[in-house]
């Protein structure tokens, strides 16, 4: 990983280590499994904040949407190649992770297998006793049938009365459901899960609080994981997309600080897509908004981080968060390419005449004029003078 990066990374993991180490202290992370998550006075360590709502759990979203504006309006045609191939491959872990991995994402099987179960949470408004409701899923395999509930439900007696037990500043009693359910995270209804249902209108509603007629509609949460190691997924893809940000934004940033590389001007060439249509004032202002934008998104993605570490999640969730997103970006480095595979495109590293002096090029040597790149018209003459000799 280059220098640039190793202090972005180090920013991001010094971040998450004080947010981890403030939280413990002050015994302010919220266990992931609480269902639902308690009302907390602190903004930001409630789900519900507007830079949760819509920009954390949108992130590779909005980081797309700085990307690959800033990307294709990139001045330098050398990078093209090698930061679209960041992109892709960013892409592709992201995915892995959240969406696809052989089936279910990888964070989804990592929770299952240490143990986590999707459940259901029972709403408290329909006053069921516990003890009751045990009993009654006793009777399950034979008023509903064993083998309809072992093929559509993994739901057992005593995995009912684990869950319920187990949970911890909560009276909800957990119905354990089949893993898919979390995964797709769709709603259950009477239709896609007639079963549970079935289940569900048969709990012994207190007679004193509701008559049969007035039972309360089977409006259910979503179903969740449940324990297991729900490994931080808003501390990966913010790490993930604040490196690959970092990535991009950073020759921009030298070029406007003056100490950035000077990109050759070859006039017969398009230089970016949007060069490519001639309009190269278009192509300015829209790279000047995208790095602008991806800056502040950036400052934004760094805060949330503390945010995460500080409020959410337990400590081994945070730090194995932060180690996939650092080695994911790790893996997204070591397979993009560092130089650009098109072999007309010039280096955008300036090169003064004390450099140029000793300065082979291998590829020119083979081709008979020596390699030796000039500087100026006199030191061409030079050469030219010497091969006359040498000759």
């Amino acid at each position: 990983m280059r220098r640039p990066l190793l202090g972005m990374a180090a920013l991001l993991s010094t971040i998450v280590l004080l947010g981890t180490a403030y939280s413990s202290l002050n015994s302010l992370a919220l266990d992931t499994s609480l269902y639902p998550s308690p009302s907390r006075t602190a903004y930001f360590a409630q789900k519900t904040n507007i830079f949760n709502q819509y920009f954390v759990k949108l992130a590779w979203l909005h980081t797309s949407l700085i990307y690959l504006p800033h990307l294709f309006t990139t001045p330098s045609p050398s990078r093209f190649i090698p930061h679209l191939w960041s992109y892709v491959i960013s892409t592709a872990f992201w995915a892995i992770f959240t969406t696809w991995f052989f089936g279910r994402g990888l964070g989804d099987r990592i929770i299952e297998l240490s143990g986590g179960k999707c459940v259901i949470a029972l709403p408290t408004n329909w006053g069921l006793d516990r003890d009751k409701v045990q009993e009654m899923m006793a009777l399950v395999p034979a008023s509903v049938g064993a083998s309809l509930l072992s093929s559509t439900l993994d739901a057992t007696t005593s995995s009912l009365a684990e869950t319920a037990n187990s949970a911890p500043h909560d009276d909800n009693l957990y119905l354990a459901v089949p893993s898919s359910f979390c995964t797709s995270q769709a709603a259950l209804t009477p239709k896609s899960a007639p079963d549970i249902f079935s289940i569900l209108s048969a709990l012994p509603f207190p007679q004193s609080v509701y008559n049969d007629s007035e039972r309360p509609t089977l409006a259910i949460p979503r179903p969740r994981w449940f324990r297991g190691h729900d490994i931080s997924g808003h501390v990966f893809i913010l790490v993930l997309s604040s490196l690959l940000l970092t990535r991009r934004l950073l020759p921009t940033w030298r070029r406007w600080m003056g100490a950035g590389d000077v990109v050759a001007a070859d006039k017969g060439r398009a230089q970016s897509p949007v060069l490519q249509l001639g309009n190269e004032q278009l192509r300015a202002r829209i790279h000047a908004v995208a790095t602008v934008l991806g800056t502040a998104l950036l400052v934004l993605w760094l805060w949330m981080t503390l945010m995460t570490a500080t409020y959410f999640h337990n400590p081994q969730e945070k730090i194995s968060g932060l180690v996939l997103g650092l080695t994911t970006a790790y893996l997204v480095d070591v397979f993009t390419p560092s130089i650009s595979i098109s072999p007309s495109e010039t280096s955008a590293v300036p090169r003064t005449k004390s450099s140029l002096s000793p300065t082979l090029d291998e590829n020119g040597a083979r081709r008979g004029d020596d390699g030796l790149v000039q500087s100026s018209e006199a030191d061409a003459a030079g050469t030219e003078g010497g091969k006359d000799k040498v000759e």
